[in-house]
């Protein structure tokens, strides 16, 4: 993990997430839930929605088993459910997103590296092409074999640098 760092060389907090913000991810969900205008919840199901969330979700869980997981907690499961349960995954992670485009506007990381130096991802090597500008502090990176319009995703504390290895001839 790299630790990231401001323009003016102050320690930038860590990226929020689901593991370490996740009350306030499903508070923030909540609010925009049951803010619509056609809420597929009652507003006495929101502490025990709430509960069932801190308890059985994680970021990228299939609707699918997450409602399993409701169904065992004795809610009333079917598809009807299921596309709830996918309304507030959704926003959910719109919550999430929230919160780290507000980390990123609070802290304003600059990149470790700079376009065209070399990342090692998933063991490979690849070239940063881009500081990625559709996610706060992304580095899109370009791998060998891959379509000119495609690139990996990798989180500027999470980029790992190739480093080359100088021979030196002892002749």
């Amino acid at each position: 993990m790299n630790q990231l760092f401001n323009a003016q060389g102050e320690q930038v907090p860590a990226r929020p997430d689901w593991d370490s913000h996740k009350e306030a991810i499903v508070e923030m969900a909540m609010d925009t839930l049951f803010a619509e205008k056609y809420c597929d919840f009652e507003g006495s199901d929101i502490e025990s929605l709430k509960s069932n969330l801190l308890d059985s979700y994680y970021s990228n869980i299939d609707e699918y088993d997450l409602a399993k997981k409701f169904e065992s907690d004795g809610w009333d499961v079917n598809r009807d459910f299921i596309a709830a349960l996918e309304n507030v995954c959704g926003h959910l992670a719109m919550a999430e997103r929230t919160l780290v485009s507000s980390w990123f506007d609070d802290n304003k990381p600059v990149a470790p590296f700079n376009v065209g130096d070399e990342l090692i991802v998933n063991g490979e090597v690849g070239v940063i092409s881009e500081i990625f500008k559709h996610s706060p502090a992304y580095f899109g990176v370009k791998m060998p074999g891959m379509d000119e319009n495609t690139c990996r995703l990798v989180k500027f504390e999470d980029a790992v640098p190739h480093l080359k290895v100088l021979s030196i001839n002892k002749e």
